[in-house]
Parts: structure tokens; C-alpha cells; sequence
């Protein structure tokens, strides 16, 4: 067993290398998806070389106890781009990433939802941006290859094209495709990345992190880490069918997903603050009984408070 997870850390190593290249292609990306989902330890291993390698600290120990646990990293400011020369391709194209939509600047176009209301925006040629509620997007009209998240939540369906990736900015990270359907939201503290299909890479000029299809990344500043983990993709972007969907969540992130989806304030009161989630919640239009579905699943009281709600023990 230890020499089979030895083998799967060298074929990671070497499709790290190979993925970071300037001149990976759609095949790759396609090939290093099936490598990833051919054997769970090949994800295991892939993620424990992307975090260390991030980190500069090397291989821990031991390995990842179950597919299902998450790992943390410092999201620390003093993250160094790659040491080894197969990266140097790497970083070309990232500065041509970074000069072309600093250029594209002075084309942005606000599109905005209220709380409760959702949008989808065409960008042509196959790309659209599905705005959840209370979000706010910039995007670049003259290539439609540029977008910046300033709040809320949307979901990316994104045309590829190697000569000139499609960026999105959110909160000062950075999420480059490779041919994609992936989720984005912000909320305070923190930035969560979802990928339905394809891959993104997270954070081009700082971790480098590859998220093939059914991996997320959550983003706390306030704890300063970072947090990879595994999600069915057909449950990525699921807000859009009406579907919320957690494993192991804190109850206020859940407040803030409905919150966004109905439209109102929901608190979070006493001990209900620190307990955690598995499970879905269907969201539709009747919001007391959205509510009342949610505190049944939670185990909790529903009442009105204000202009919106609060869930309490």
C-alpha cells in the first residue's frame, strides 16, 4: 500500500510540473482529470503536492487520513512562485495574463442582482456568467475574457481559449480556466471556489493551485488558510436548480446562502453558531416554508425578526 501511494506522489509530481506549463493543452487537462479520478489515491496524492509545494515545506509525514477530510495551508502574503525551471513557461504566461487584463480595464460593465433575484449574463461565443442574488460582476465587454466578483455569488460556463484565458478576479485572487464550469462566491472573509467541469488554476501568480472538476477551495482571511476539498460536481452551482447542498458546514454559512436566495437577513443565534450541517435544502419562492424547511433540518426555531429571520436552538 505504502509503495502503491509512493508511486501515485511521483505521477503527481509529474503532472504538477506539466499542468503548470504555459503550453498545457485541452488534452492534458483532460488526461489529468481522468489520471485524478482513475484511483483515489491519485487525488490524495496530487493534493498533498500541490499544498506542499505551495507551502515550500515539503511532504508531511504521513498521508491524508480519508479522500473526505479536508487539508488547511497558511494563506500567508509570503507565498513564493515555483523554484523548479519547468515553471519558468509558467510564469510567461502569467505575465501575459496579468498585462492583458490590467489592459482591459476601461471596458468594464457592472451587472448587478438584488437579494433574491438571479440573472444570467451572455458574454457570446458559448460563455455565460449566472449571477445568484445579491451579486455584483465587472466585466470586460470588449473580450469578454475578463470578469471581477465584488460580491455575491455566480457561476462561470466558459468557452476556452488557450491564446486568451478567461480571468476572474475576486477580493485580489485570481481564477483562470481551461475550458470550465465553476462557482465563485464572497462572502466577508471569505472567497470559495467550486469546479463542476474542467479545471481552474487558483491564484496564477501566488499558489498556482490546479482544481480539476469536483474539488473546492475555501479562502479564510480571517484564519489566514486556505481549505481544499471534494464535492460531487453536479452539486457545484447547484443554487441554480434550486438546490443548496453541504457537508459539514457551518449553520452560518448556510444563514448566508439563504439569506442570498430568499432575499432577507437570516441571524444565527446562540449555540446554533457553532454547530455544522450535512445535508440539502430546496429553496423555491414560498419563503416562510423555505424557512420552516430549513430550521427542520437544522433542529431549530424559525421566527421573523425585522425585515427578515432568525434561527435559533
Amino acid at each position: 500500500m505504502a509503495s502503491e501511494f509512493s508511486q501515485a506522489i511521483d505521477q503527481a509530481i509529474l503532472w504538477h510540473v506539466r499542468m503548470q506549463a504555459a503550453d498545457a493543452r485541452a488534452e492534458d487537462w483532460a488526461a489529468f482529470t481522468d489520471w485524478l479520478e482513475s484511483d483515489p489515491a491519485n487525488s490524495e496524492a496530487y493534493d498533498r503536492i500541490a499544498l506542499a509545494d505551495a507551502d515550500l515545506g515539503g511532504l508531511a509525514p504521513t498521508a491524508p487520513e480519508a479522500p473526505a477530510v479536508a487539508h488547511v495551508m497558511p494563506a500567508r502574503r509570503g507565498w513564493h512562485l515555483w523554484r523548479l525551471a519547468p515553471f519558468a513557461a509558467a510564469a510567461a504566461l502569467l505575465l501575459a495574463i496579468l498585462s492583458w487584463s490590467q489592459a482591459s480595464g476601461p471596458a468594464l460593465r457592472f451587472f448587478v442582482t438584488k437579494p433574491g433575484e438571479t440573472r444570467t449574463v451572455a458574454l457570446g461565443g458559448g460563455t455565460r456568467i449566472e449571477l445568484n442574488g445579491d451579486t455584483r460582476v465587472a466585466v470586460d465587454m470588449a473580450t469578454a475574457r475578463f470578469a471581477r466578483l465584488e460580491r455575491g455569488e455566480a457561476t462561470f460556463v466558459v468557452r476556452h481559449d488557450a491564446a486568451q484565458p478567461f480571468v476572474l478576479e475576486a477580493d485580489g485572487h485570481r481564477v483562470v480556466d481551461a475550458g470550465t464550469v465553476f462557482n465563485v462566491a464572497l462572502s466577508g472573509a471569505e472567497l470559495s471556489v467550486g469546479v463542476a467541469q474542467g479545471s481552474v488554476l487558483f491564484d496564477p501568480q501566488a499558489v498556482r493551485i490546479a482544481l480539476p472538476a469536483g474539488h473546492t477551495l475555501r479562502l479564510d482571511k480571517l484564519r489566514s488558510s486556505i481549505e481544499l476539498g471534494r464535492q460531487p460536481p453536479v452539486t457545484i452551482g447547484s443554487w441554480r436548480e434550486g438546490r443548496l447542498v453541504y457537508s459539514n458546514s457551518p449553520v452560518g454559512r448556510v444563514a448566508v446562502d439563504v439569506a442570498r436566495a430568499i432575499g432577507k437577513p437570516v441571524t444565527v443565534d446562540g449555540s446554533l453558531q457553532s454547530q455544522r450541517f450535512t445535508g440539502v435544502i430546496i429553496i423555491d419562492d414560498n419563503e416562510p416554508a423555505v424557512m420552516h424547511r430549513v430550521a427542520a433540518l437544522l433542529d431549530a426555531q424559525a421566527r421573523r425578526r425585522g425585515e427578515g429571520w432568525s434561527l435559533s436552538p
